[in-house]
């Protein structure tokens, strides 16, 4: 496997791995949310 091949998977995995992070924060602040109103 090339280099750029390899640096595009890794960009592929941090952005799937940015993406799920946001998801589980925003799913979390919104449970934290219903919980204190």
């Amino acid at each position: 496997m090339s280099k750029e091949g390899a640096d595009k998977v890794g960009n592929k995995l941090a952005n799937a791995a940015l993406i799920l992070a946001t998801c589980l924060g925003i799913s979390a602040l919104m449970i934290a949310y219903s919980y204190l109103m």
